[in-house]
């Protein structure tokens, strides 16, 4: 049962003076503040183990999202479960659990027991469910009392948890704003902007690891011809079928992005020149092998690719312009095709001289 003489609510109005550490918690990083309710914020309440699940209400489940526990937990838990599971008992009711014995708490709620509930060093825990304008965020779970309950009182800890909820909302808007501030709209792949940034970052990695790094350049054949004949409705078709062309040809760690509006870069972390071609190819091919249709009507599907491997000095954008330059071989050579920047040899400042096609009966 709980152990204060009346049941609090993380939704409670009751005001309550907050200590000065809570501004801790006023960070806008996510994976940092999912880490300060897990390791600082036990402690601060007399407890000696902490873990913090996140809602995600697409999945109807609570996610863990930091823990200071050595031992395994859930990972997910569903909101399904309902009274069967403290976590979720608490999360739907808005009930701020506090207890002297978790398990006598669970034989009461007819709560089958697990392998796991004597893991604990006690039966002590808090249970509580993080609340921002009414809309669950999160669930807070600590163990194992130690010490004093550092601020625990019936007052203090609603507007507390009130106040985490907050922080939770406030970073979870802070970095979907920052991820909707990378993405392209249309596609859905990165834009210009994130991909400057993670070229950046991995050619730092390049230069400290000596591993190789290249990129494509892909230009949509036609697209203003498309535009043109069948309005931008077709021309925006045509770039969502390529962008899903490209997305299913990369490897778990490469990435696109849109950078224009007929352009994309790949990144391709440790992968040599020789390599991104053969990427290339199959992007290619792959483009070709579909026909696509509006309203009735085959639109033309091949694109003109350049590609550039990193050399010593260079920044991101010169990997890039060395790739463009390189795809406007491909385009001067009849459109349809691969074209390699030679690394050593090329200056995307001087525009590019030495270039290696491969065309597609190349290839093969």
């Amino acid at each position: 049962m709980l152990s204060d003489t009346r049941p609090l609510s993380a939704r409670d109005s009751e005001p309550g003076a907050l200590p000065a550490w809570v501004t801790d918690f006023q960070v806008l990083g996510l994976p940092e503040l999912y880490r300060r309710c897990a390791y600082h914020l036990p402690p601060r309440l007399g407890y000696e183990r902490g873990s913090l699940y996140v809602h995600d209400p697409a999945r109807r489940v609570l996610t863990l999202a930091s823990t200071n526990h050595e031992r395994p937990l859930d990972v997910d838990i569903s909101m399904d479960a309902g009274a069967t599971h403290l976590m979720v008992a608490a999360a739907q009711s808005g009930e701020l659990l506090r207890l002297d014995n978790a398990a006598r708490e669970k034989d009461r709620r007819l709560v089958p027991r697990n392998g796991r509930d004597g893991n604990y060093r006690d039966g002590a825990c808090l249970v509580a469910p993080l609340f921002s304008k009414g809309v669950l965020r999160g669930v807070l779970n600590l163990s194992g009392r130690v010490g004093r309950r550092t601020g625990c009182n019936g007052v203090m800890l609603p507007a507390l948890l009130r106040f985490l909820g907050r922080a939770l909302e406030n970073a979870q808007t802070h970095e979907q704003a920052c991820t909707e501030a990378r993405i392209d709209a249309l596609t859905g792949l990165y834009n210009h902007r994130w991909m400057i940034e993670a070229l950046e970052s991995e050619i730092r990695r390049v230069q400290r690891f000596g591993a190789a790094l290249s990129v494509l350049l892909i230009d949509v054949d036609r697209l203003k011809v498309v535009n043109d004949m069948h309005g931008h409705a077709a021309g925006d078709l045509l770039l969502r079928h390529m962008s899903g062309k490209i997305s299913a040809q990369l490897r778990r760690f490469d990435a696109a992005a849109r950078i224009g509006g007929d352009e994309f870069v790949v990144m391709l972390p440790s992968t040599d020149a020789v390599g991104a071609a053969h990427v290339g190819g199959r992007i290619l091919d792959s483009i070709r092998r579909d026909t696509l249709r509006f309203r009735d009507t085959a639109l033309p599907t091949t694109a003109s690719l350049g590609v550039s491997a990193w050399r010593p000095g260079w920044q991101a954008q010169q990997l890039i312009e060395a790739a463009d330059h390189a795809m406007y071989r491909a385009k001067q050579q009849g459109r349809n095709r691969v074209v390699v920047a030679n690394p050593p040899d090329i200056d995307p400042a001087a525009g590019g001289s030495n270039v290696i096609s491969l065309t597609a009966q190349a290839r093969r």
